[in-house]
């Protein structure tokens, strides 16, 4: 069950950046695309020339800190109209906290809860 903090949190993420994007979108008639870069291991989504999301799924473990650097996927998140990212990576503190994702301690599966 989701936290009332947790679903704020969200819904102000999702506030800020769908009002930055339809911002951009109004002043942009070129579009979404997106842009992939198998060998780094991400994959842009660009509203015309601007970048607006990069999505992490690189995974190496030729190195320890290689693997610890790309053991999750997350996506970096772009200042609107510049190519700025705002969200931080594996480094620094607590550096499980990378950009957006999605995570969960338990699934389910035929009514059983796995940890």
């Amino acid at each position: 069950m989701l936290s009332r903090r947790s679903i704020f949190s969200f819904a102000v993420l999702s506030t800020l950046l769908c009002g930055s994007l339809s911002t951009a979108f109004a002043n942009n008639k070129a579009g979404f695309h997106w842009k992939n870069d198998e060998k780094a291991g991400t994959a842009d989504l660009f509203l015309g020339d601007k970048p607006v999301i990069r999505y992490m799924y690189a995974y190496d473990t030729s190195t320890d800190t290689r693997a610890h650097e790309t053991y999750k996927v997350f996506h970096h998140v772009y200042d609107p109209g510049s190519e700025t990212i705002i969200t931080k990576g594996p480094h620094g503190k607590y550096t499980h906290h990378r950009g957006m994702y999605v995570g969960w301690n338990k699934t389910g599966f035929e009514g059983r809860i796995h940890i």
